[in-house]
């Protein structure tokens, strides 16, 4: 009699900084929501008679000998490397690169992340690597400050995870047990791959989703010090405009330049920047807590449009965002360059906007020219699809 293969979907979201993004890693206050453009995974089990592990990420396809990747595992089981996950993930790295795995960056760290979570996942309970096939899309711009890598390793993670418990036996949902895990896990694979501010923050997002106030403690943990479930999505309408602000690490050493050489200006700057903030987190509290507030909405348009004004006043903006952000005014909305490097303008949308009105707004920009898209903040964290 043939068992029944284990099969299932997963998902989890972007996310994007709304305020704050420059002083993260100088102990202020920031806000950051999850962002419904979703990482998307599906799970499939083979039978056992299958030889290969099938992979699939958005063009990449990829047949693995599952004889190769279990004595890959066996091998790092005899090294004692699961207590030494710098040299874990060195022996990951040479596997890759022996079976020519990789055509492109973007492919190799996809590849590094999915053997690293799926081995330290199935080791710390105590199972076996059997064939499957898994198949990842997205729709998150790739490295555009949305959240891209971090969305993606917590759908392994989530996958993982997943797949283990249902061997085990029933397994409806995540509880709060399990989200923790998903976040261990992925900490874990981006602490090891990725250079951050504030990569540990990134976790939550992608897992609980929401809006949340923050302030970092260090270079290696954040705190949210506040957080709004919206009782309604709040529309984000996302203009690209294909020009990339300085890489992160210029932008950062700009600000380290100012703290060392104009230390008042540079405080200046920061508690600036750190009370839009607060005040564009009250602004959506108070939207999602006095509904009937016609003053609500405004408030926080009119606070957008002071964060961006204060970005070009101290040089932390570019010319084709400040066009950008104009453009928008003629629709009364106000809008903000997006993340810490990244080429997207944000404007947040009515409440109560109507999708006749969305499309001339839309309409309005592709006729300029400018790719956009339209995302839900404060959405679900990583789920269970059906």
């Amino acid at each position: 009699m043939n068992k029944k293969m284990i099969k299932f979907k997963i998902s989890a979201p972007g996310e994007i900084i709304l305020s704050g993004e420059h002083t993260v890693m100088f102990g202020k206050h920031f806000v950051v929501a999850g962002l419904d453009l979703r990482t998307n995974l599906e799970f499939c089990e083979l039978s056992d008679e299958q030889t290969n592990i099938r992979i699939e990420f958005q063009d990449y396809e990829k047949d693995v000998p599952l004889q190769e990747v279990q004595y890959l595992f066996f091998r790092l089981i005899r090294e004692n490397l699961f207590s030494d996950q710098v040299n874990l993930l060195k022996k990951v790295d040479s596997f890759i690169d022996v079976n020519n795995m990789w055509e492109k960056p973007e492919e190799k760290i996809s590849l590094q992340m999915f053997f690293f979570l799926l081995f330290i996942i199935i080791y710390d309970m105590e199972h076996e690597v059997k064939p499957f096939r898994l198949r990842v899309s997205t729709e998150i711009p790739f490295g555009d400050c949305f959240g891209s890598s971090t969305s993606f390793a917590v759908c392994l993670a989530a996958c993982f995870l997943r797949w283990k418990r249902l061997q085990s036996g029933d397994y409806i949902r995540f509880n709060e047990q399990d989200l923790q895990k998903i976040e261990h896990y992925t900490k874990s694979c981006e602490n090891i791959m990725v250079y951050s501010t504030f990569k540990p923050l990134d976790a939550k997002v992608c897992i609980y989703g929401s809006i949340n106030k923050c302030i970092s403690n260090n270079y290696q943990s954040c705190s949210i010090e506040g957080t709004i479930n919206l009782t309604t999505g709040m529309k984000i309408l996302l203009i690209d405009t294909h020009r990339l602000q300085s890489d992160k690490y210029s932008i950062y050493l700009q600000m380290l330049e100012l703290k060392y050489f104009r230390p008042s200006y540079f405080n200046s700057i920061l508690n600036d920047l750190e009370k839009i903030a607060t005040r564009i987190f009250n602004d959506l509290y108070n939207i999602n807590n006095n509904i009937k507030d016609p003053d609500a909405y405004s408030n926080l348009q009119r606070d957008i449009k002071r964060n961006q004004q204060m970005l070009s006043r101290y040089d932390l903006s570019y010319f084709e965002f400040d066009i950008i952000t104009c453009l928008g005014g003629g629709f009364n909305l106000s809008g903000k360059l997006t993340g810490f490097g990244g080429r997207y303008v944000y404007f947040l949308l009515p409440p109560r906007i109507t999708q006749e009105e969305i499309k001339r707004i839309t309409n309005f920009f592709s006729y300029r020219r400018c790719s956009y898209k339209i995302a839900t903040i404060g959405c679900d964290g990583v789920r269970i699809d059906i």
